[in-house]
């Protein structure tokens, strides 16, 4: 009797994580069809993300024209996530500041985008 309660809970488990894993946004391929790279001065959108940055709409004067006039959404979410490093242990804190960044840009990443950060272990 234990045996088959055992091997029930197994069972339950493996089709929870199958579930779960099949249940998974498809990944958008990178670059997108119709831009081949970001932009070079990108990098005042980046600067942004960094600890002592103010994040408000003066502060973005020179990221949201930029985001919203060249780069479709998509393209725009990829690039700011995927030009700077960041530890580990603050990735919550940079999820947040992108959120705000687009927010305030107004740019509505796809459905099911996911901030994929490039990670050191520092």
């Amino acid at each position: 009797m234990m045996k088959k309660k055992i091997a029930l809970v197994l069972i339950t488990i493996n089709l929870v994580f199958f579930g779960l894993t099949v249940a998974q946004n498809q990944i958008l391929p990178y670059p997108y069809p119709g831009q081949s790279s970001c932009p070079r001065d990108i990098q005042a959108c980046v600067d942004m993300l960094g600890a002592y940055a103010i994040i408000s709409p003066e502060t973005l004067s020179q990221c949201c024209p930029l985001l919203q006039a060249r780069l479709d959404a998509s393209l725009a979410s990829v690039c700011i996530c995927n030009t700077r490093r960041i530890p580990i242990r603050e990735i919550l804190y940079y999820i947040q500041r992108v959120n705000r960044i687009f927010y305030i840009c107004r740019i509505l990443p796809p459905p099911g985008f996911i901030c994929r950060f490039l990670l050191t272990s520092n």
